[in-house]
């Protein structure tokens, strides 16, 4: 009866030289390796997989943010003077609307601010008590097909309607009157300073309404209608790209309720009767009123190296309505 045949064990050499034996110019073989047959290979040694360093966050450049400070600081009033903290209050990043009304400081009168005294409507509602509505909101995702996010910009609004419209029952004519000035001084600066800009800059208020854009966005986008544009056009939203119109509705509770005042994005805008895009870096900042409610808002964009080029070889300008 023959044997069942067995599988051989490969010969391998002791872990010595299997350590040892990198290449056959440095050590041979010990004799039991030698008397197994088995000879001395080069070995190259593994290299371990070195983790991936993650991606860093591509930020514009500084000089990107230091050009919009320089342009942005041009006379602008950020928001009316605040009244000083009675002795016992806390010291609060928002004062109260209370204390606010109390303490009342009318706004520094401003050359650059246009004599509207003649067509002021007293029963007319302050610009930042209606910048947002929730059935504009409601309509506008639903044209954009974008229901994720919708549920929290309609209750930052909700809430933004809740305080505007006790505030508005609380206001006297004066005061009122005091908002439309301040708000015609931190428009008609934001005005001056974007026609001061080499770069394109747009002024725009709440639901999607352009008040202002510079020559170097007209030249850039072709867009020559006039401002400011109807709530119906949904101008805003039509000459951003999709992905700064997401960015939007992603930032918007924070620029409601956390009183966010400037962020950066990756974004573009369209040009006009085009399917292209100019794409760039840019910059939203809120201007705000003395209640901290948001008052409008500006866009300051520099495109890529390669679309600035070229943005900037266009010499033929364009006429502004």
């Amino acid at each position: 009866m023959s044997r069942p045949i067995t599988s051989r064990r490969p010969a391998k050499a002791c872990i010595a030289c299997y350590d040892s034996h990198i290449s056959c110019d440095k050590e041979k073989p010990c004799r039991r390796c030698v008397s197994k047959g088995l000879d001395c290979i080069e070995r190259q040694r593994e290299k371990r997989k070195s983790k991936k360093a993650p991606t860093p966050h591509t930020y514009p450049d500084p000089n990107f943010l230091d050009l919009i400070d320089c342009v942005d600081d041009f006379n602008v009033h950020d928001i009316l003077p605040f009244p000083p903290l009675p002795e016992g209050t806390s010291s609060l990043p928002v004062l109260p609307s209370e204390l606010i009304l109390k303490n009342w400081i009318p706004p520094s009168p401003s050359s650059n601010a246009p004599d509207f005294a003649s067509t002021f409507d007293p029963t007319a509602v302050p610009p930042s008590f209606d910048l947002y509505d929730v059935d504009f909101a409601s309509k506008w995702y639903s044209r954009s097909n974008q229901p994720r996010g919708g549920a929290q910009v309609v209750n930052a609004i909700t809430w933004y309607q809740e305080k505007t419209s006790k505030l508005l029952c609380m206001l006297t004519t004066e005061q009122k009157r005091d908002m439309f000035l301040h708000y015609e001084q931190v428009k008609r600066d934001a005005q001056i300073a974007a026609d001061m800009s080499e770069f394109p800059v747009v002024v725009f208020g709440g639901k999607g309404i352009i008040l202002h854009v510079n020559r170097a966005m007209r030249r850039m986008t072709k867009w020559e209608a006039p401002t400011p544009t109807k709530v119906q056009d949904y101008a805003l939203f039509q000459i951003l790209s999709p992905e700064c119109v997401v960015g939007c509705q992603k930032h918007m509770p924070a620029v409601i309720l956390n009183g966010l005042n400037r962020h950066t994005m990756k974004g573009g805008f369209k040009i006009y009767g085009t399917n292209d895009y100019v794409n760039g870096s840019l910059c939203y900042t809120t201007k705000r009123d003395v209640f901290d409610l948001p008052l409008l808002f500006i866009i300051h964009f520099v495109p890529e190296k390669d679309e600035e080029e070229a943005f900037h070889g266009v010499v033929e300008e364009i006429p502004v309505p």
